[in-house]
């Protein structure tokens, strides 16, 4: 007679076939949990209708799914091979866990600090506040470099690894990196000391009259500054460059000086001293002049019948186009004194 044999089409509940199906169940666990989380923290905030919770959620989720992603990648591995790390190299399985999760860890700290930095970037923003975009980037690069020193010393601990070893290995080699790196950490610090010195901020225009660099200051970064030129060019400067040449901040500008030549031709020559002195007296008595400097009017030279007479004012204005207009004012409010006296504006005259 045959003997009655059960038969299992599909086959998953014989011994082989039970890490197929614990798998299956871990990653559909996993699945659900990182939706769950998502869900979870989507509620909370409705609820809670606060931007630092939100700020906080959003630094929080990402890093907590890679986390959970790992543990379930880990956990197969360990299920095909038979806990082949933790039980052949615990000390490795340890330090990877470890590892992984101060990274985490650093990850969750890291985008927690943009969140924080980008919301109070917001806020300040169109106000009167001492948090303007410099001082953001500063407080973000230095928190960005703290936050790194802490992983690597939580690294340090949870790893086990000496640091007097690691130094003592990779002396030789940290030597000429340093040497080959000497140009990075130069441009590096000298973010820094843009930083703590403030010679400008974002937004502000400079001038850099060794490398005939004129622009506006977009963003400072770790390595490099970049400037947008009047032509609307990028212009990327290193760093280290700053501490080196001479800037002009010209945003910070409190006075605007006019210094113009007006040529013209006049007989007799006795008017020109009453064009000076009635020139110098408009100039001195003009409201948008700074009574505590010169302001006047005087001879360059003659050439000719030519007479050149420098325009020298002080202005208190800041404004760019506000300067403009008082110059063009001035200039030709001066040009009708010296009509007024029978003087004729020309051109100088070059002598062959």
């Amino acid at each position: 007679m045959y003997s009655l044999v059960c038969w299992n089409p599909i086959n998953l509940l014989d011994v082989e076939a039970k890490w197929l199906v614990t798998e299956v169940l871990v990653i559909v666990g996993a699945f659900i949990l990182s939706k769950l989380l998502g869900v979870f923290l989507r509620l909370l905030d409705r609820r809670l209708k606060v931007t630092t919770f939100r700020i906080f959620a959003d630094s929080f989720y990402i890093p907590c799914i890679f986390l959970l992603w790992f543990f379930v990648a880990l956990f197969s591995f360990e299920l095909v091979t038979d806990d082949l790390l933790k039980e052949s190299y615990p000390k490795v399985y340890s330090m990877l866990v470890n590892s992984v999760v101060v990274f985490a860890f650093g990850w969750i700290l890291l985008r927690l600090k943009n969140g924080l930095i980008a919301h109070l970037a917001e806020t300040s923003r169109g106000k009167e506040s001492a948090l303007d975009s410099t001082t953001l980037q500063a407080i973000s690069k230095l928190l960005s470099i703290a936050i790194v020193i802490f992983i690597l010393v939580l690294l340090h601990d949870v790893t086990g690894m000496s640091l007097t070893t690691f130094l003592a290995f990779g002396g030789v080699g940290g030597l000429a990196l340093a040497f080959a790196s000497q140009e990075i950490f130069s441009n590096f610090f000298g973010g820094l000391m843009i930083h703590i010195t403030r010679p400008f901020s974002v937004g502000e225009n400079i001038f850099l009259p060794t490398y005939l660099i004129d622009g506006v200051i977009e963003e400072i970064g770790w390595y490099q500054t970049r400037v947008r030129a009047l032509s609307k060019a990028a212009v990327y400067v290193p760093n280290s460059l700053f501490s080196k040449a001479l800037l002009v901040n010209k945003s910070r500008i409190t006075h605007r000086l006019i210094e113009d030549t007006l040529s013209f031709s006049i007989y007799p020559l006795a008017s020109t001293s009453t064009i000076l002195e009635d020139a110098t007296k408009y100039l001195s008595s003009h409201p948008s002049t700074d009574k505590t400097e010169w302001a006047g009017a005087r001879i360059a030279s003659f050439n000719g019948p030519i007479c050149n007479i420098t325009v020298t004012a002080v202005l208190t204005t800041e404004s760019l186009p506000e300067y403009y207009r008082i110059r063009d004012q001035i200039l030709l409010q001066i040009g009708e004194i010296i009509s007024s006296h029978g003087g004729i504006l020309s051109y100088p005259h070059i002598g062959f």
